[in-house]
């Protein structure tokens, strides 16, 4: 369910679009500070549903001296002054997440604090160099199959359970580490290139095959 009519969409895409590129080239602890404090203030739960009513403030830099609250019109004044220039690459790069974070926060209905958990900024910037010509929508469902993928249990996992071990007990009856099993679980680390050895003995623990371990 989307969080607020669709009629409000491009306002807020217009806003958080316009008020990372500020925050980006003038506040002086960069993107990367502002989009966490965004997604944890007042004004990002405004954004959040059912019947949501965002609170935009007229502009994309009043948006960011809301979420900035405190700072003083010396501090303003400096702001507007100076001015950090990107290079040629990624000049529409900030202002380019803002509007996707602001469509998938309305597409998905997630809360901006939460889409931050999965979404970092070294990952909005990855999109953006990958992605950045793609239509919205397309970009915004590819971020969700990419989450649901990642959060899936691992075949080990499935395997692990339907044989009544915790990882501890899988660890002590494999032979491999502890450390290894949750990382393959957590899909910290791929057991499509662990060593055969591993993949091996972690198979012949849970009596399936190795092939059965492997991840689409």
């Amino acid at each position: 369910m989307h969080p607020y009519p669709e009629e409000l969409l491009p306002a807020t895409m217009s806003a958080l679009g316009k008020a990372f590129d500020f925050a980006d080239k003038h506040l002086p602890e960069g993107l990367a500070s502002f989009y966490e404090l965004f997604a944890c203030s007042d004004v990002a739960r405004t954004f959040d549903g059912p019947d949501a009513h965002p609170d935009l403030n007229g502009s994309g830099i009043q948006l960011v001296l809301s979420v900035c609250e405190g700072v003083s019109s010396e501090g303003l004044d400096l702001m507007l002054m100076s001015e950090r220039r990107p290079d040629k690459g990624h000049r529409e790069r900030a202002k380019w997440c803002g509007t996707l974070l602001a469509y998938h926060q309305w597409d998905t209905g997630a809360t901006f604090r939460a889409i931050s958990t999965y979404l970092g900024i070294d990952e909005l910037f990855s999109l953006f160099e990958e992605r950045g010509k793609e239509p919205l929508p397309q970009i915004s469902a590819h971020i969700a199959q990419t989450l649901a993928i990642r959060t899936a249990p691992t075949r080990l996992h499935h395997y692990r359970a339907e044989a009544g071990l915790t990882q501890h007990g899988l660890a002590a009856a494999s032979g491999v580490s502890l450390r290894s099993i949750q990382q393959y679980e957590q899909r910290k680390k791929d057991i499509n290139r662990a060593q055969a050895r591993s993949v091996w003995l972690l198979s012949q623990a849970l009596g399936c095959s190795m092939e059965d371990l492997l991840e689409p």
